[in-house]
């Protein structure tokens, strides 16, 4: 049975995830450490070949560092770069999410990753899995010690793959018709727009930049998840949420449809940070 994580934000915005169960989290531990071992492989022969040639040289030297390196930072590295996966999250849909549901940091991977070596007691994760089995969040030592949970993904979408679906006013009511085509953010193979103008084809929103990277980080996961809420919730989120953003920004133009700007709102702060 899947298990849901809900994240309530200080703007009363909930987030519901599933949480990521033993056997999908093993699957991704098992692949990153067939990984690991098989990069540790690679050094152990490119270290015996430099002895061959050199006896114990400095190369040698780097690759002993290296490996400790590797076991030590291969999780924390990836989780920090990847916002919370590695190579075998990323495989089975996982992700690592502070408790509050923000991403995590390389403190917090650090330290997760840190107590893993207590979790793999006495082997294969054995620990690990007992403090898991037992806790209502499916966490591991780590992931207590740093407080982090692992939840699962739907396929993954970036934020230029991202459309309003053409069944969109099946979940609406009879009377309601949008007041006009919605927008799209911003794309790759779309033209350089003019100053002042979105890739969409609507305006740019002068101040975006007084928007922070977790509130836009919000607008982004809710226009992800919001084909997946019901057409009450999506009306009282996107009024809340369009709120929220029409404080910070104040746009010097009227809001028709509170999605359109949410979608207006990703696509400029995208484009503010591509210049």
């Amino acid at each position: 049975m899947e298990e849901q994580f809900s994240v309530e934000t200080p703007e009363s915005v909930s987030f519901n995830y599933t949480l990521a169960g033993i056997g999908s989290r093993y699957m991704a531990a098992l692949l990153d450490h067939l990984l690991v071992g098989l990069l540790l492989l690679l050094l152990f022969i490119a270290m015996r070949l430099t002895r061959l040639y050199d006896g114990f040289s400095i190369l040698t030297a780097l690759g002993i560092i290296a490996s400790f390196v590797l076991l030590f930072g291969y999780f924390a590295f990836f989780e920090t770069v990847w916002r919370g996966q590695t190579p075998g999250k990323r495989a089975m849909n996982l992700r690592v999410l502070m408790a509050d549901g923000l991403p995590i940091g390389f403190s917090e991977a650090m330290l997760r990753n840190i107590v893993r070596f207590v979790d793999f007691l006495p082997a294969s994760y054995g620990l690990g899995l007992i403090v898991m089995f037992f806790d209502r969040r499916w966490r591991r030592l780590g992931d207590m010690a740093a407080n982090t949970v692992v939840v699962r993904e739907n396929a993954a979408l970036r934020l230029e793959q991202i459309a309003i679906r053409s069944d969109y006013q099946t979940t609406a009511p009879p009377s309601y018709r949008p007041a006009a085509p919605a927008p799209l953010v911003y794309r790759t193979d779309r033209p350089t727009p003019p100053p002042g103008m979105l890739p969409s084809g609507n305006l740019a929103i002068p101040n975006i930049e007084r928007l922070s990277n977790n509130e836009y980080q919000l607008v982004r996961d809710y226009i992800m998840r919001r084909p997946t809420l019901a057409w009450p919730r999506q009306q009282h989120l996107d009024h809340t949420l369009t709120q929220m953003v029409a404080r910070k920004v104040q746009p010097p133009f009227p809001i028709h449809q509170p999605i359109y700007f949410l979608y207006q709102t990703a696509e400029s702060y995208e484009m503010a940070q591509l210049r």
